[in-house]
């Protein structure tokens, strides 16, 4: 009976493979039921503030999805190691980032105009180094949306919120509430 087991395990596959790192706009996409994904990536930020150039070193930047149910995945995530050097004020931080958990749930199908919407849910947990750490639970959500424009081309938008802990400047923790925003166009030069 086992070998037979097996042979049905190695028969199921997935489907196509849709990954949500380490981009900006997450998909509408979730993993199906029984598989695991394990997707990473060097995210590389750059900012401009005042006078100060601030750019942040992201690897590998890890995220596994756990497909649950048909529609509804778990998702855990680490920062990795992190590395933001400001340049105008001689300073650089390094070290391990926080980790978070949370899930993402497909809403509805999309259908002709209307689009395929999921929600991501998540919560950071306060596992990173001194100065990279938010030290507190901050939440955030996601409602992301696609749309099949034909058969090559699709577009993929996001909109939500996060909430970030960080020093006020004077030793005290202060909460911000970022309003976040992507949008992503893509197309397949092939079949392949």
């Amino acid at each position: 009976m086992m070998p037979f087991l097996l042979l049905m395990i190695a028969q199921t596959s997935p489907g196509a493979l849709v990954t949500d790192r380490p981009d900006q706009t997450e998909s509408t996409n979730t993993v199906p039921p029984g598989f695991v994904q394990l997707e990473a990536g060097w995210t590389l930020d750059h900012e401009l503030d005042g006078g100060a150039t601030i750019r942040t070193h992201t690897v590998p930047g890890v995220l596994a999805r756990i497909g649950l149910t048909n529609r509804l995945e778990g998702r855990i995530g680490f920062t990795g190691f992190q590395s933001t050097q400001i340049k105008g004020l001689g300073t650089t931080t390094s070290g391990l980032g926080d980790m978070d958990l949370g899930f993402k749930y497909r809403l509805m199908d999309g259908s002709g105009a209307a689009p395929t919407v999921a929600l991501i849910g998540a919560v950071s947990l306060p596992t990173g180094g001194d100065g990279l750490s938010s030290e507190r639970l901050d939440p955030a959500v996601l409602l992301v949306f696609a749309n099949e424009l034909s058969e090559r081309v699709a577009l993929g938008y996001n909109v939500g919120s996060t909430w970030s802990s960080a020093d006020d400047g004077t030793g005290a923790r202060t909460t911000l509430l970022d309003l976040i925003y992507s949008v992503s166009f893509g197309f397949s030069l092939s079949d392949r």
